[in-house]
């Protein structure tokens, strides 16, 4: 542009008007590319020579981070303790250590309360709270590492760095990510609307940040890159639901009785009354207080009658009326059946009941969320856990860039189910104080995805979950309650619950990304806090303490729901019931091949009789001819 400018202005012998035109035509260029690439905005009504002082204040700035963020190559003095107080004070030609930290701003994690008020006080209003990540509306005080004590991450990481004393300790935030990280890894998708974790972990990898602290979690790929201190805590993933609560009287309550036996059950149980009817009915051949003689074998009014015994005495306890061992089997069987059953529907009906007085799912498990071909959003660090702890549920699985938008998925109906880790579940779920971005546009490619949006005309919209908002837009504290007639914090996640499955364990650590010359330093200071309890003390006192439980009681949530599941995955499924159904079938089978070999062998017996009978009459058959004729001629003499 100025050679250009230069060869017009000597052509129109307008050089000094050439120059200054081409001059700020190249610099607005550069600008707007800049603004493009990094996804800011100017303030408005900022002029542009206020942007040329801003750009040059800024880029002095990181010129002059970067400058003194130079570590020396010469070596650390050797210690047998990394524990150590003023170890990183100077090298071992005394030059003095410059440690490069960079801390990523998170609610309740790592926060900077100074930088926060004086983007505050300079009016600064945007999403990021202090702006500390953005190189345009970044404060000084962003800058200054003892600003980054707030958190239950920055608070003990202060404390750490403080005792290590470093002689020069330089505060960095995401606004000073390289612009080699663009650079080297465009070909892995890496751009300026790329999250400040993985751009972190890549300035590590390229020797330009010595530590990134915040909420990082110990990846395979990052872990590839870069060196990863010891945990400081593990975060421990579960499968979370919405949960509903009974409300009312409605015609399905009608059917909750049944709910105890699945539908299957309930028709093997029909099978089994009809099925002792016809064995009792087969059976007894001899009246009985069960059989009249109108009700034996073979009249079909029997078997309606088997039927009805055979319903009272499951309903109402009835006993049968037995006279021989087939029957007595057949009996036994059907007692068996009564007492395991009776005893089965009695117990989960009981469960059953109390799990209606609370909160319910429509997922117990993830082998639940294959069955019933629901969507799981769950984010792509763990993906290989869910899928490998569960078969078939890849097609299931709803993939997410952001954590922090897997609820919000859910509550859209995106998905039936997420998998969040427990620092997540108690920012969002029990205390409501979460605050995220999230892209609403449909048909952007990253559609209800977190941080970004990929074209400048959708919408990124910022969600606070625990913002109380009065008239003309004003904000009312955390610390103050909320009035009545403003808009309350939000308790759309209340109906979340967790659901425990012991076929699933997966965890990541939060640990920092790291160079290998200060790890052994900075690991052994994390192992000693936690020995000592400091860092349990800050996650009570700046995450626990700070985000108390926001749930109505009305909720799931409030009611301490936890792990709950449906009727239907309450209900005792024919798989439950099959060995008292086999064991009392057999029983009854014993006793009907019983009175198939008593009526077999009581016919053997009435045929030996008759023969004998037989015989008996033909010896004496002739005596009685004879007798029989001479009375019957005497009679009809004395007749005539």
């Amino acid at each position: 542009f100025f050679w250009i400018g230069e060869r017009l202005g000597s052509m129109a012998r307008i050089s000094a008007l050439g120059w200054r035109f081409f001059a700020i035509v190249a610099l607005g260029c550069v600008h707007g590319l800049e603004q493009a690439g990094r996804g800011s905005v100017v303030k408005p009504g900022a002029s542009l020579g206020e942007w040329f002082k801003e750009t040059a204040r800024r880029e002095a700035l990181l010129a002059e981070r970067r400058a003194t963020a130079t570590n020396s190559t010469k070596q650390l003095a050797a210690r047998t303790n990394y524990a150590c107080e003023n170890c990183l004070a100077t090298y071992e030609d005394s030059t003095p250590v410059t440690l490069r930290v960079m801390f990523l701003t998170n609610k309740d994690t790592v926060t900077n309360v100074k930088a926060q008020e004086a983007a505050a006080a300079a009016g600064l209003g945007h999403p990021c709270g202090a702006c500390c990540d953005d190189p345009v509306l970044a404060v000084p005080e962003c800058f200054v590492a003892e600003n980054w004590q707030g958190g239950w991450i920055g608070e003990p990481v202060i404390t750490l760095l403080t005792s290590l004393g470093p002689t020069n300790l330089v505060a960095l935030t995401p606004a000073n990510i390289s612009d080699e990280v663009y650079t080297v890894f465009a070909s892995e998708g890496v751009t300026r609307s790329t999250n400040g974790y993985t751009t972190c972990v890549l300035d590590v990898a390229l020797g330009n940040v010595d530590l990134c602290v915040g909420s990082f979690w110990e990846t395979a790929p990052r872990r590839d890159r870069v060196l990863f201190t010891s945990p400081l805590d593990i975060n421990v993933f579960r499968l979370v639901t919405r949960a509903t609560i009974e409300k009312g009287f409605g015609v399905s309550n009608l059917i909750d009785i049944f709910a105890p036996f699945s539908w299957t059950v309930w028709w093997c149980v029909c099978g089994m009354f009809l099925f002792t009817a016809l064995c009792m009915w087969v059976v007894n051949h001899e009246p009985t207080e069960d059989f009249p003689e109108e009700f034996l074998y073979p009249h079909p009014m029997g078997l309606v009658k088997g039927v009805w015994v055979s319903a009272m005495g499951y309903f109402a306890g009835n006993q049968f009326v037995v006279d021989r061992w087939s029957t007595r089997l057949i009996v036994l069987g059907f007692s068996f059946f009564l007492y395991i059953s009776g005893a089965s529907y009695t117990a989960n009906l009981a469960s059953f009941m109390v799990l209606k007085a609370g909160a319910t799912t429509g997922i117990g498990s993830f082998n639940d969320i294959v069955r019933q071909n629901k969507k799981l959003c769950t984010p792509p660090e763990i993906q290989g856990m869910v899928t490998s702890s569960t078969t078939g549920i890849e097609s299931q699985l709803v993939i997410k860039n952001s954590v922090d938008v897997l609820l919000d998925n859910m509550h859209r109906g995106e998905c039936d189910a997420a998998v969040i880790g427990k620092l997540e579940f108690a920012k969002f779920v029990t205390a409501e104080s979460a605050s995220y971005t999230i892209c609403t546009t449909e048909g952007d490619f990253n559609y209800l995805g977190g941080y970004f949006c990929g074209s400048k005309d959708s919408t990124l919209e910022l969600v606070e979950l625990s913002k109380c908002v009065c008239g003309h837009s004003t904000t009312i504290p955390d610390t103050e309650e909320c009035p009545s007639d403003c808009h309350q914090p939000s308790t759309k996640y209340c109906d979340v619950v967790a659901v425990p499955d012991d076929s699933f364990d997966g965890s990541l650590n939060f640990a920092f990304p790291v160079q290998a010359w200060v790890e052994p330093y900075v690991s052994a200071w994390i192992v000693k806090m936690k020995q000592n309890g400091q860092i349990g003390v800050a996650y009570e006192t700046e995450f626990l303490n700070k985000n108390p439980a926001k749930c109505p009681l009305t909720s799931p949530q409030g009611q301490g729901a936890s792990s709950t599941t449906d009727a239907g995955a309450s209900s005792l499924g024919i798989e439950s019931m099959a060995g008292t159904f086999f064991f009392s079938g057999i029983l009854m089978f014993m006793g009907i091949c019983l009175h198939l070999v008593q009526t077999i062998m009581e016919r053997r017996e009435a045929g030996k009789v008759l023969s004998l009978g037989a015989k008996a009459g033909e010896a004496g058959g002739d005596a009685s001819v004879s007798t029989a004729v001479g009375i019957g001629g005497g009679v009809g003499e004395n007749g005539v």
